[in-house]
């Protein structure tokens, strides 16, 4: 008899057996197991009739099956922890030994605890009848058929337990569901963990490293890494094999240094004051080099300097300071405002002494003959002012790496992925990067500078990046070359990641394999750039992206451009969306966008192209009122601009209405659509290319909506 989800009896068994997903158990009542050497032996049929008897007269002996689905191999192990309820009798002792005169049948803390599966659920052999409880669990009621026999009851968890004790927080521990630890003041140390050569027993199976086993995988090896001496003494002097959680090194960049493709480098909390060079990476997806954060642990990378007293007041919130022998490059030097993006650089000292010159923001002069700084603050003291040169960033030279969990904040550059030199083959360093669910912030370039192949940036958040702002005859203007993400190459993919105080969140462009276009293949979805975006290139898709650009032009396609495909995206921005510029756009597919304008300027200008190369429909616009043709022709019209685009098949679905959204960007839910709104159900269906909206909700085949949300 199998026994799954439910309570079964079994009666006069020769094999008792339970069976779950992931585990079998047995119990065998021939020899040696249930009873003797023959079942009559130890059975009498006449203690049936009595209320507190029981025939069996031992105890179960099972054995347990762990059944391992990715291997398909069984282990196996001995049984004693279930229990039985032998003939007992209400006034005899409490001896619980099983003999036949005992009185265990309710004291169930005083008998060895049932064993339990990954669900929490525990198996007793019983002759009792209706439900009692156990600790924390409780029994399912068994009916006896013909008054006996033995009897089978599931245990499942009460309502809150609470005897679970897991010290390192992996999940494993005394009274735990997953079972226990064989090593509770370490998270990477569990059954269920890798075993790594690292000199201990990672998964808790008695072996350690493949000094004992030599099946086991020497490498890949955790590496560990921990500034502050939090787990154990850091040194940056030990060798791969000597670190550990408790023996780590204390850099980053030593770990990097000792890193062999599938290594992971785990961080513990801190700050690294520390630029890295990674040029040691990995050979393929499956073996790549991580480096991440422990779990709920804050790591930040900070690569610039900062310089304390003596700094000189000269009054109006100027200050000065001799920068004769720091270890910085003064030729290259910079300065990134406390919180805020890159400082403008003036050329006349006098000017900063200026209280009229450029007001409102932080300013930077630099004698670098005399190497003499000054700065004019607005609000920072200048020791809160971090200093960077171009070797200030995280430069990775290797493919293969990602970087999980992690801040990178005041460098010159946040990430520079590239090749080792410019007569280098570049294709063969820094491809296949990723990052994933990190931060770079304060950065006085780049956010990501990235030249390689096969980038991959999820679910980050990009912020303060570049220098905002330029001095024109004396006024503080926006500076529109600051840009958070500046992406070169061929088939990446950019997702989930949110860009924000910035001029340029995404400028994408050239191409390796085909040097004529300017990107190729990359896809952009489900991102939030809370500035303007900039590219050309081929075969590129951009759907299901929030773009909010209060200032300028919300996205623009430049220069040589070929079958790009802009889908389901709102464009809420002073000046709309540009669709070629400086080059022959081909092949350009716009379809269920919404463009909403901050202002009433242009909607849409469809630039150089061929407009009979253009595919547009199914686009709602707002606000906005200027339509630009191919042939440089501006219309103040929706329906001057239907006029133009109409003979050509195109916009036959558009409209000029109120999309009725969450018209804020700062909203918890931006963009969403209200009920009623006329992007319900009237989008193009592209099911071919993706199935879900901006949250992930799925797309309704045939009925789709207009706009990054499908809404519910």
């Amino acid at each position: 008899t199998f026994i799954d989800d439910q309570t079964y009896q079994i009666n006069y068994p020769h094999l008792l057996s339970w069976r779950h997903p992931n585990h079998v158990a047995w119990g065998n009542t021939q020899a040696n197991y249930f009873f003797g050497d023959t079942p009559n032996s130890y059975y009498d049929s006449s203690q049936r009739a009595g209320h507190h008897t029981h025939p069996w007269l031992k105890p179960v002996s099972l054995f347990q099956i762990f059944f391992d689905e990715e291997t398909g191999l069984f282990e196996h192990h001995h049984l004693t922890s279930f229990l039985t309820a032998g003939k007992w009798n209400e006034d005899a002792p409490e001896t619980c030994d099983y003999s036949v005169h005992e009185n265990c049948a309710y004291n169930w803390t005083e008998s060895p605890l049932p064993w339990a599966d990954s669900t929490g659920r525990k198996l007793f052999f019983t002759s009792t009848m209706g439900t009692y409880s156990h600790t924390d669990y409780h029994i399912k009621g068994v009916t006896p058929y013909g008054g006996a026999g033995v009897f089978v009851a599931l245990l499942e968890p009460a309502s809150n337990p609470d005897s679970c004790i897991d010290s390192d927080g992996d999940g494993f521990g005394p009274h735990c569901v997953a079972g226990p630890d064989c090593d509770d003041s370490n998270y990477f140390i569990n059954p269920n963990a890798k075993e790594v050569f690292d000199g201990r027993d990672n998964n808790c199976n008695g072996q350690v490293d493949c000094e004992e086993d030599p099946s086991l995988v020497c490498s890949p090896k955790a590496l560990f890494v921990d500034t502050d001496s939090l787990g154990g003494a850091c040194s940056d002097v030990r060798e791969r094999a000597e670190s550990s959680y408790t023996t780590p090194f204390c850099t980053i960049q030593r770990a990097s240094d000792m890193a062999l493709p599938g290594d992971s480098i785990w961080i513990r909390e801190g700050e690294y004051a520390e630029s890295l060079d990674i040029d040691q990476g990995g050979t393929s997806e499956t073996h790549r080099i991580v480096f991440r954060a422990l779990p709920n642990e804050l790591v930040v990378i900070r690569p610039g300097k900062r310089y304390g007293n003596p700094w000189g007041a000269l009054g109006g919130g100027v200050y000065q300071k001799s920068f004769v022998g720091i270890s910085q490059d003064i030729e290259t030097l910079h300065a990134i405002s406390y919180n805020g993006s890159g400082i403008v650089e003036v050329s006349n000292v006098e000017d900063l002494m200026n209280s009229e010159y450029a007001g409102g923001i932080d300013l930077l002069h630099i004698d670098y003959e005399n190497k003499l700084v000054t700065l004019r603050l607005v609000s920072a003291t200048p020791s809160q002012v971090y200093f960077v040169d171009e070797s200030s960033s995280v430069t990775v030279r290797a493919p293969y790496v990602t970087f999980e969990d992690v801040r990178i904040e005041y460098a010159y550059r946040g990430l520079r992925v590239r090749s080792y030199g410019v007569f280098d083959d570049f294709s063969e360093h820094g491809h296949h990067f990723s990052m994933i669910h990190s931060e770079i912030a304060h950065t006085f370039a780049e956010a990501v500078h990235s030249s390689r192949d096969n980038l991959i940036l999820r679910g980050n958040l990009f912020e303060y990046n570049g220098v905002r702002h330029k001095i024109k005859e004396g006024e503080v203007e926006r500076e529109d070359n600051a840009t958070a993400l500046l992406l070169f190459g061929d088939n990446a993919l950019v997702e989930e990641n949110e860009v924000r105080e910035t001029s340029t969140a995404l400028n994408f462009r050239t191409s390796s394999v085909e040097p004529g276009y300017a990107v190729r293949g990359f896809i952009f979805r489900k991102n939030f750039f809370r500035a303007r975006v900039v590219g050309s290139g081929k075969d590129n898709l951009f759907y299901n992206n929030l773009v909010y650009e209060p200032e300028q032009t919300g996205f623009s396609l430049y220069y040589q451009t070929e079958n790009n495909r802009i889908y389901n995206n709102i464009f809420h921005s002073q000046y709309g969306v540009l669709l070629s510029r400086y080059g022959i756009g081909r092949d350009v597919h716009f379809k269920n966008n919404i463009v909403v304008g901050t202002i009433a300027s242009r909607c849409l200008d469809l630039g150089d192209g061929d407009v009979s190369q253009y595919h547009l429909d199914h686009n709602i616009y707002d606000t906005c009122v200027l339509f630009s043709d191919t042939n440089g022709t501006i219309s103040n019209t929706f329906s001057g601009y239907l006029d133009f685009i109409s003979p050509y098949g195109q916009e036959a679905h558009s409209s000029m209405q109120d999309p009725m959204v969450v018209l804020n960007p700062d909203d918890r839910q931006p963009y969403t659509p209200l009920g009623g709104s006329p992007v319900i159900d009237n989008g193009e269906d592209f099911s071919s290319l993706f199935a879900e909206d901006y949250v992930g909700n799925g797309r309704e085949q045939g009925t789709w909506d207009i706009g990054p949300y499908e809404f519910q």
